[in-house]
Order: structure tokens, then C-alpha cells, then sequence
């Protein structure tokens, strides 16, 4: 008796569309006359093996798109295009609405933290101490830097972005949780792997921005 073993396809898998300017998060999704509007709706998805998301063409998309399940080699999750034009264009950037308009001068964002604000596709540039160039280490550990310029600060650094040149080839943002004397901590260590732990060495560069009171560099 011969047997037969086939490759065995999804044949119930979906296909969703979305579309940035037609679309709807109302819509099912399941067609280009019913396209959802928003990467957020596809995050909402329980997406299966076999399963296809197609983005339009031409359109820009905010956000992440964040896939938990998993397809597998004979039934891949597909993310891929539809229509004519320039591949669609996929921006990490989250679009906000939860803020307050101080007076026009500045807005207090109310989400998680900033680390590049774009106003109409314009880049902001985020409050900064110093306004150019970089402050320096005097040493510190993982978690944290010592400089004795930082007592004599004027300003709360607490929950600023303090952006540090670790080496050469190692840039790293972390935000500031707490500050004493010359001493800054961070939330969160400096990268590290098997083989090595970065520290806040001596003569390492450093700025610090997002934080409204930063706004005016004295």
C-alpha cells in the first residue's frame, strides 16, 4: 500500500485589509471596499497561520504592529501590500490627543514617555540641557552616573530622558527616577551580554531633554 504524506494549507485563513484614508475600524476588515483604518484594529486580531494583512499602497501608517501568535513555514502570517503606488510607509510614531495646549508655547504630552515629538510630519525638538554639545561623566555604575555638575543644577531632572554616548558605538536613553547630590539613576541598567556590562565610565557624554523645565537653558 502506497501512502501519500501532502503539505496540509490553512484553507480557512483570512484575509484583512486596511487602509489608512478609506478605512474604518468599524468595517470587518475582510475586503478592500471594507479596509479597518488602523494598525491598533490589527493588534486586535487573533491572527492565525495562513492569515494575510494587506496595508494599502501610497498611505502612511502609525504605530506597531504587534503580531503575539505565530504562523509556521508551510502557513505564514503574511504582512504584505495591495493596490499601485510606493509601498505603504509604517511609522513607530503613536498619534496623540491626550494633551494640553499651554498658551501655544508648550504642550504637556499625557502617554508614555517622548523621545521625538513630529507636529504635522515636522520634527520637534524636545526641550535639552545643554542646549548643544554633551556634559561628561565623572564615573557611575549601571543604573546610574555621577557628575558634581549636577549639584549645582537648578533643575528637576526627575522623569527627564537622559541620552548617554556609552562608547563610540553605543548610544542608550533612559529615564532619570531619581537624583542626589552629584548621583543620577535611571530606571532601567545599560545593556550588557554575556560577555560584557556596560557602566557609566569616566569621560562618557550626556544630555538631558524632555522635561518641560528644560525648555530654557540659562
Amino acid at each position: 500500500m502506497l501512502m501519500f504524506f501532502l503539505p496540509i494549507h490553512v484553507l480557512w485563513a483570512e484575509n484583512y485589509f486596511i487602509s489608512s484614508v478609506d478605512g474604518n475600524d468599524m468595517f470587518n476588515g475582510l475586503s478592500i471596499n471594507s479596509p479597518y483604518k488602523t494598525i491598533e484594529k490589527i493588534n486586535q486580531l487573533d491572527l492565525m497561520p495562513g492569515d494575510t494583512v494587506f496595508l494599502k499602497s501610497g498611505e502612511k501608517y502609525y504605530g506597531t504592529i504587534e503580531i503575539e501568535s505565530g504562523g509556521n513555514s508551510l502557513n505564514p502570517i503574511v504582512i504584505t501590500s495591495y493596490g499601485t503606488g510606493e509601498l505603504p510607509l509604517i511609522s513607530g510614531a503613536k498619534t496623540v490627543s491626550n494633551f494640553e495646549d499651554q498658551g501655544g508655547l508648550i504642550s504637556k504630552i499625557k502617554t508614555a514617555q517622548v523621545y521625538a515629538l513630529f507636529v504635522n510630519d515636522q520634527f520637534i525638538l524636545p526641550a535639552r540641557y545643554p542646549a548643544d554639545n554633551y556634559l561628561y561623566f565623572d564615573g557611575g555604575g549601571r543604573n546610574f552616573m555621577v557628575d558634581d555638575i549636577i549639584d549645582k543644577m537648578k533643575y528637576d531632572l526627575v522623569n527627564s530622558t537622559i541620552r548617554m554616548r556609552i562608547k563610540n558605538w553605543s548610544y542608550e536613553n533612559k529615564k532619570v527616577t531619581k537624583v542626589s547630590a552629584d548621583t543620577v539613576f535611571f530606571d532601567r541598567n545599560l545593556w550588557s551580554n554575556n560577555y560584557e556590562k556596560y557602566t557609566c565610565d569616566a569621560g562618557g557624554g550626556y544630555f538631558f531633554n524632555t522635561n518641560k523645565q528644560l525648555i530654557k537653558d540659562d
